[in-house]
């Protein structure tokens, strides 16, 4: 990927001062189009939020009226949901409620190993000869044209709720509800089934004016979400919001048994652990066996059923890793023992036995690992089945259209399809999506974006940061989770985790020896970077044996490139200790006329002198002073580039801590009377003798004493204003880490005295 750093937007005070905390929020804010201090009030707190109209849906007046009159006359109403996570919650969402509201109502989902998506036109009959009048769908429907026409001449009363793209032709419903007919900027335009099941009831209700708190809803709400993947923007948003308050305290005896399954916490759900502990397992159901059960385990109030329930569900998740652990490996192992598939600008690899419920998941995990489309096949006899992951640059619809004449069907978006094939034409199928998928990716080459929020040192990371940066939660499509990035590291350790030793736990060290634990999510068999590289990663928390802890997420490495370091032979001339050094400076001032001085703090008097801020190339260096640390002593160097260094003893810095933020203090005090505010870190280094790292701690210090408050304005210059006198929850470890960096200081303080002078450089 390319590494893409977000610019810097000068912020408004009103909206800082709104927003408050770490300036990095209100720099997301702004980026992600919140520009005033009551969007930002609604974007944060979703007791601010105003929800759009549920009657703002085409379609819902008729819908909500054909479920009172259901209602009222007992009416059999059947939901037919579908066997994702989606599928799942909108199913239970309705029943639930429409049992609440006194409707006779029962349910379905299909089962995918038989019946595949949407409505069977057997189960169908079945329904219809039990006695059912109102067909009500949910997260499908939008394209059953042949089967919506089969029960309306039975005849059944349809309502379709759906979110899917709509059809060239619709059903022949009674009522169909789906915010496709919105224009994409809607507020609702982005719901998925659950969000749409939740308008649905939250209209009916709001019509009967019934007594039903929806808040019990939004727990199934939030799960649906997120397993949908379904942007986290407008109504979306607030609903997940909401969602997870709900979910966090949920009273659903099935949940419980799942979280307990699962060895979660409920109190620590957040959109992460649905994505990667909740969605899956509720998933493997669907993919492996019969959903129905799911809709029960979240209905049930008997603890011994939902036992059961969650029992089965944990076992069918087991093997739902396992086999596609196992299909991501035989497919990996296909691609080794063949050079031309392996090459390929698609992966299409077939096997019979292959469970289908599994092909979409490892396609995914190839399509990942060699940054390539991937397509899985299965079956035997005339037609196979499959499904298509594809990556960045590739719309894997389009190329599946491409070969229509060879398949009996296919759908999807984008990024991901299905489709079926006689096997006979799988050679044609192969040959001619790889050639449209060469022309397709050559034509236009699509380099992925990584978009970089900030650089961060590994000592400025901790939980209170953690604790600001959660506000802008919860993550997801049209609010990604925040990209950070560290420079210059290198591996300290690393190990594989998890049951199936599928991760990787891997310590990275920086320069100054600071060391942290990254997490690297299905990281077992990456390779590690050699040598020093630079490393991007999503910032987080868990807990460890019941404490709390700093999290970082690997998202993606970069190695320095190596640069050949040649000796250099550079004469060192030494005058620490010098009885007279301004006399010895002024003979070499007159020896050299390309010679530069390099001083801080009391600079020589008659002396051009230069500070970090002024350095040029020269032919003799002088070291005046004792530079802060050992890394300023090289990057003057580096800067100056010297054939000769004639290192001098001078003090000049203060010799502890508190004065040092003192002067500090004193120096942001003149930034804000007489400079607007603005000061550069690297300007008060220079005025302080110190290096930028100690500066940078001594901020954030200050900040944490509730001194001062900061924002950044660009990776030079930043902006400081009077802070509210409140202490932050980080000014203890802080206050440790600034002891630390103060001890090593002094430390090279004495090293630059005592040591001999070739071991300086």
């Amino acid at each position: 990927m390319q590494w893409q750093f977000l610019e810097p937007i000068l912020t408004p005070p009103d909206l800082q001062k709104e927003v408050a905390g770490h300036p990095l929020v209100t720099q997301v804010l702004l980026q992600r189009g919140i520009q005033t201090p009551g969007q930002a009030r609604a974007f944060l707190d979703p007791d601010i939020y105003q929800p759009a109209s549920s009657f703002s849906l085409p379609g819902m007046e008729k819908a909500v009226s054909l479920l009172i009159n259901a209602i009222a006359r007992k009416e059999q109403i059947t939901v037919w949901g579908d066997f994702d996570v989606d599928g799942q919650t909108s199913t239970t969402l309705l029943v639930s409620a429409l049992k609440q509201l006194g409707a006779n109502v029962n349910y379905y989902i299909p089962i995918r190993g038989r019946e595949s998506h949407g409505i069977n036109p057997d189960r169908l009959r079945q329904f219809i000869s039990a006695g059912t009048q109102l067909l009500l769908t949910c997260d499908t429907g939008i394209s059953e044209v042949d089967n919506i026409a089969l029960a309306r001449a039975a005849g059944l009363k349809v309502l379709i709720t759906d979110h899917h793209q709509l059809p060239d032709v619709l059903p022949d419903a009674e009522a169909i509800v789906n915010p496709q007919f919105l224009a994409p900027s809607h507020p609702l335009a982005g719901l998925p089934g659950v969000g749409v099941a939740y308008k649905l009831i939250e209209a009916l209700t709001s019509e009967l004016n019934a007594s039903l708190d929806l808040n019990t809803l939004l727990d199934l709400v939030a799960l649906g979400i997120v397993a949908d993947v379904a942007s986290v923007t407008a109504d979306n948003r607030y609903l997940l919001q909401k969602g997870l308050r709900t979910l966090r305290a949920s009273q659903r005896l099935g949940l419980q048994q799942l979280l307990r399954k699962a060895e979660l916490e409920a109190a620590n759900l957040d959109e992460e652990l649905i994505g990667f502990q909740i969605a899956p397992r509720l998933n493997a159901i669907g993919r492996l066996a019969d959903a129905n059960p799911v809709v029960e385990l979240l209905l049930t109030d008997d603890p011994g059923r939902a036992e059961v329930i969650a029992t089965q569900i944990e076992g069918l998740n087991q093997q739902r890793k396992m086999l596609t652990f196992q299909v991501t490996q035989a497919a990996i192992n296909l691609l080794e023992r063949s050079s031309e598939i392996r090459h390929a600008p698609i992966i299409i690899l077939h096997h019979p036995d292959w469970p289908g419920g599994i092909l979409g998941l490892a396609a995914s995990r190839l399509a990942e690992r060699f940054n390539k489309p991937a397509v899985l096949l299965n079956g035997e006899g005339q037609t196979i089945h499959g499904s298509a992951r594809s990556v960045m640059g590739l719309d894997i619809t389009q190329a599946l259209r491409s070969q229509a004449e060879l398949l009996n069907g296919f759908g999807g978006h984008a990024m991901a399809g299905g489709l079926s094939l006689p096997l006979e034409n799988l050679p044609a199928f192969q040959a001619g999506i790889a050639r449209f998928t060469q022309q397709a990716l050559q034509a236009q080459p699509v380099e992925q974006i990584l978009e970089i929020h900030a650089k961060l040192d590994l000592i400025s990371l901790d939980l209170a940061l953690v604790d600001d940066l959660q506000r802008l939660a919860p993550f997801g499509p049209g609010n990604p989770a925040l990209t950070f990035m560290s420079t210059d590291l290198t591996i300290a350790s690393a190990r594989t985790v998890g049951k199936n030793q599928e991760h990787r736990q891997v310590t990275i060290s920086d320069t100054q020896g600071n060391k942290q634990k990254v997490v690297w999510w299905q990281g077992a068999e990456m390779p590690l970077p050699n040598g020093r590289f630079d490393l991007a990663y999503h910032l987080n928390d868990n807990d460890y044996r019941g404490e709390r802890e700093l999290a970082l997420v690997w998202v993606e490495s970069r190695e320095q490139t190596p640069i050949e370091v040649r000796p250099v032979e550079r004469k060192v001339l030494d005058f620490r200790h010098s009885k007279s050094p301004l006399v010895d400076l002024q003979s070499l001032l007159q020896a050299d006329q390309d010679l530069l001085v390099w001083a801080e703090l009391n600079p020589p008097q008659g002396v051009t002198n230069h500070t970090r801020l002024s350095l040029n190339k020269a032919k003799t260096l002088v070291i005046w002073q004792v530079p802060p640390s050992s890394q300023a002593l090289q990057s003057i160097i580096d800067a100056v580039q010297p054939a000769q260094v004639c290192i001098f003893g001078q003090s000049g810095a203060v010799q502890d801590s508190q004065a040092f933020l003192k002067q500090l203090a004193g120096l942001l005090k003149h930034a804000i009377n007489k400079k607007e505010g603005q000061f550069s870190p690297l300007t008060l280094a220079v005025a302080c003798g110190q290096s930028l790292e100690m500066v940078q701690l001594g901020l954030r210090w200050l900040g944490e004493k509730g001194l001062f408050n900061f924002e950044r304005l660009s990776d030079e210059l930043m902006h400081v204003q009077p802070g509210n006198g409140a202490e932050g929850a980080a000014l203890a470890q802080v206050s440790q880490g600034l002891k630390l960096l103060w001890q090593e200081h002094l430390a090279y303080q004495n090293f630059y005295m005592s040591s001999g002078k070739d071991q300086l450089f």
